[in-house]
Parts: C-alpha cells; structure tokens; sequence
C-alpha cells in the first residue's frame, strides 16, 4: 500500500486492539524508500518496551501520559527528529509556537509580560515549540512527572519488558485450556493479551466483581498487566475464568 504518492505512514508501534508489536524498522525503511515520513503512535508502548526512535527509523512518535506511564490524564509528548523538524512549516501558530514565547523568555531571565507578543511579525519557533499551541496543562505534566520518576526507581533495561512477557505468556498458556480463543499474535506482542468472548461485558463485569480490571471491547476481552502486576494476579483471573466459564456451561 505504501507507493511513490505516499505522503505519510502512520502505524501504532502496539497495537491497542490486540498488542501485536508492529514491525516498525521495516515499516520505516520502505517508507523512506518511497519518499514518505514515518509516524508511530506509541501510547501502548512507552513505559513498558524500550524504545529507539534512531534504530528504529521513526521520524515521529507521539504518545499520552495515562496508560504505562501511569500518569493523569491530559499530558502528551511528540518525538520529531532533526530532519523533519527543519521542514515542518504549521499552518496554525500558537502563542507558545512562536521563536519569542513566554519559555524562551523565562530562559533569557526576561520579564514575561514587559513586552507585548508582536502578532504581525511573529517567527515560527526554531526547536519543537513550534508545535506547542497553547498553554501547558501543567496538573498533567507535573503528575506525569511523579509517575515517571516512580517507574524508573524500578525500572531497569528491559525489566518490564521481560516480566510483563513472563505474565502474558503464562496466561496465553491456559486460555486454550480454557477454551478461549487468543487473537493476539504471540510472536510478536508486548504486555497486552486479547481473546475472543461473545459476551465481554458480562465477563469484564463478573471480573470486576473479583478484584480484577480488564477492558472488554467488541467480540473480546483484553488484559494488560504492568511491572506492579504478579504471576499470583495472572493465576487469580485464571481462576476467575475457569469459574465463570463454568458457571455459563
């Protein structure tokens, strides 16, 4: 699908419907090929894989504060690489998008407000700024901020990685006993398992009830267990399941 008349490729680095892990790296070289820039929405991703944006091609990554980064809702942050960066020309210029905003003059230890912004001369900002519309929800930010802290006290290369795959593929393991049907492809998944339920609600529901949190959506139920989660949880909703089951036979 990607051709010559490519513009832009835009592809979840996970996918939040079924965790597949895309294969971004070949994704991004033939889009290069083709002329065409890269784009990677990696909100199921950052926090619990290691990313390179170099390594892996990306010329954009976008992602949210909310889901493993476990952050409040409202922050969001955006990768643009050098190249792209010099070519991006926005239609649309916020006040803190302009080369003199209110950041740029706390830096230079100006007076915030002495001068007035000149809106008929204003200049695009020079760095990523020029991509910043309006004023920063700074609650967001400085929750987010906590919560990155937390994870890193913890975290270590590849640690989440590798335990939340332990818990991920113990319990793809017993789905099958189970009789239900894993629409995630474990050859290349990343923290999140889906399977196949006629009637998710009812089962997020009855789960619910028992302590555990899962997100149903249509035709299937989808679990995403962090680095706080156990080997005990994952045996706990297995449990749940097999009663559940059980009980609809």
């Amino acid at each position: 699908m990607i051709d010559d008349n490519t513009a832009v490729v835009f592809v979840d680095y996970v996918s939040w419907i079924t965790g597949y892990r895309e294969r971004i790296r070949e994704i991004a070289e033939i889009a290069h090929a083709r002329g065409a820039v890269l784009i990677s929405d990696a909100f199921h991703a950052v926090g619990v894989l290691p990313i390179d944006v170099v390594k892996d091609g990306i010329d954009a990554l976008i992602t949210g504060s909310y889901k493993w980064l476990l952050g409040p809702h409202g922050a969001g942050f955006v990768y643009v690489n050098d190249e792209l960066m010099d070519k991006l020309k926005p239609s649309l210029l916020g006040w803190m998008g302009i080369d003199d905003n209110q950041v740029s003059r706390r830096l230079r230890n100006e007076k915030l407000f002495e001068r007035p912004i000149d809106i008929g001369t204003y200049v695009p900002a020079k760095d990523a700024a020029r991509l910043e519309w309006g004023t920063w929800p700074i609650i967001a930010f400085e929750g987010t901020l906590a919560s990155m802290k937390l994870l890193l006290r913890y975290e270590v290369p590849h640690r989440f990685e590798e335990h939340t795959k332990r818990l991920v593929e113990r319990l793809a393991n017993s789905l099958g006993d189970l009789g239900l049907r894993i629409t995630t492809p474990l050859d290349s998944h990343a923290a999140i398992l889906t399977f196949e339920y006629s009637e998710p609600y009812d089962l997020a529901e009855f789960l619910s009830r028992n302590g555990i949190v899962v997100s149903p959506r249509p035709g299937i139920i989808r679990v995403s267990p962090h680095g706080y989660n156990t080997i005990e949880d994952i045996e706990k909703l297995i449990d749940a399941l097999r009663i559940y089951i059980k009980s609809r036979t």
